[in-house]
């Protein structure tokens, strides 16, 4: 028997009568929402790409990015709009990304535990964006691809 009991176990174990947990925390179905966007011409910088939308009520679990190597991806920051409840923030699931990050190779990066996008549970639907921070150089042509695993039922 443990010493110690989560908040979610004393809610669903410990407690009588027991609680209901939240189906973001305890069962729920894990999904996927993917996008791509292929540079046209350089990026600027403070440019953005509306890349995707999460429904009302999704909590994040997990992000994955990644863009080329072929040319130099300038440096990027991935997060929401705001959403008229949840506010804004730029850089939520990844912050100042770039290929220095990478020893020089291709951006592909997993969302760390510590990004404010971690666990967020979305109030209204929301629109993910990515933002240059610096200006690209010979990325025209380059995918720039975003995945965002989330849970909603």
């Amino acid at each position: 028997m443990a010493d110690f009991s989560s908040s979610n176990y004393t809610l669903a174990y410990d407690n009588q009568p027991s609680s209901k947990l939240d189906v973001t925390e305890q069962h729920g179905r894990v999904r996927r929402a993917y996008a791509e966007y292929t540079l046209l011409a350089e990026l600027l910088i403070t440019e953005t790409i509306s890349m995707l939308k999460l429904p009302a009520g999704a909590r994040v679990v997990d992000s994955r990015i990644s863009a080329p190597s072929d040319g130099t991806t300038g440096q990027l920051d991935v997060g929401w709009i705001d959403n008229g409840s949840d506010g804004a923030d730029d850089d939520g699931l990844f912050d100042g990304l770039s290929e220095a990050d990478t020893g020089g190779g291709a951006v592909d990066s997993k969302m760390a535990s510590t990004s404010a996008g971690y666990n967020k549970k979305f109030s209204k639907e929301t629109e993910f964006q990515i933002t240059a921070l610096e200006a690209t150089t010979a990325s025209t042509g380059d995918t720039y691809k975003l995945e965002v695993y989330y849970i909603v039922d």
